[in-house]
């Protein structure tokens, strides 16, 4: 038993270890790649702690094609794959999948999957799936599969759709 959890505390500080590795890496990459011009406001991928402890800083002028955020993070935008452990916010479109905890939160369209623990918003467009917990809240066009109502959907008003 005890091998066991001597075991579980060195795997947790390899991963602590590896996790701000990482961070630093793409952090100092990041910050590189962003001064260059022609790349000033698209970036491959960002890590955020939570906003805006993360390789954005305060700046929500960067669109990601990843985005991980341990807790909570901000982009412009994303196109393609999205990871937040509680809450992703976006000024923009997404387009893609989002996975977070508890909510996803859009200010543009939304074209591919939203799942979440509790709320998926959107103040444009919804075209995909979106799962939720809870409720899943669209404000512009909506033409997705919306879980939990697994009903397919197209409608020009605002919907609030929940279980």
């Amino acid at each position: 038993m005890k091998n066991q959890i001597g075991k579980s505390k060195k795997n947790a500080s390899k991963l602590f270890i590896g996790i701000v590795t990482t961070a630093i890496i793409m952090s100092s990459g990041l910050n590189a790649a962003a001064q260059d011009k022609s790349d000033s406001l698209h970036r491959k991928a960002q890590l955020s702690f939570f906003y805006p402890l993360g390789s954005n800083g305060v700046s929500k002028a960067y669109s990601h094609n990843y985005s991980f955020n341990i807790i909570y993070g901000m982009n412009s935008g994303v196109d393609g794959f999205e990871l937040g452990g509680i809450a992703n916010y976006n000024e923009g479109n997404v387009t893609g999948t989002q996975i977070a905890g508890i909510s996803n939160y859009t200010k543009g369209d939304v074209a591919g999957l939203q799942w979440a623990g509790i709320i998926n918003a959107n103040k444009g467009s919804m075209q995909g799936a979106q799962i939720s917990g809870i409720a899943n809240y669209t404000s512009g066009q909506l033409r997705a599969c919306n879980f939990p109502q697994s009903t397919l959907l197209t409608v020009k008003r605002k919907v609030f759709s929940l279980g």
